[in-house]
């Protein structure tokens, strides 16, 4: 059975995507608009990730996946729980039961590969977008 491979840590994440865009970390810094000896602490581990709107001003600057940078920073995005309301009753009890730590790792791919498809088990793929106004029309 193959390893599972570990999720980045936010630090070491951040400074390979800072060396390989050829940036310094006083040059990232400044174009984030933070302290670079915080950058440094950040990236050693020394302090937890940034907060996320700077998280994303970090993702744009280094030309990166926002969701990939936030998931390393273990985020959720700031207007999440106003979402929670439009969310189905059954959200609830799912989201009480993650952070209960009562799902496996499988499950959370389960709920995730759940996520990437859409009506009639179409992937986002093949529709283009979970929208249906953004789906092509049937001829």
């Amino acid at each position: 059975m193959p390893k599972e491979t570990a999720e980045p840590r936010f630090g070491p994440l951040l400074r390979s995507l800072r060396v390989a865009a050829g940036r310094t970390q006083r040059q990232l810094a400044d174009d984030v608009g933070l302290d670079f000896t915080y950058l440094s602490k950040i990236e050693n581990e020394k302090l937890p990730p940034p907060s996320e709107d700077k998280i994303l001003v970090i993702a744009r600057v280094l030309k990166q996946d926002t969701e990939t940078l936030l998931r390393a920073a273990r985020r959720v995005p700031a207007d999440f729980q106003s979402r929670l309301a439009d969310l189905p009753p059954e959200a609830s009890v799912i989201l009480r039961r993650m952070a209960r730590g009562n799902l496996t790792r499988e499950q959370f791919k389960a709920m995730l590969r759940a996520t990437e498809r859409g009506p009639g088990g179409t992937t986002r793929a093949q529709t283009g977008s979970l929208h249906p106004s953004r789906r092509p029309r049937k001829a």
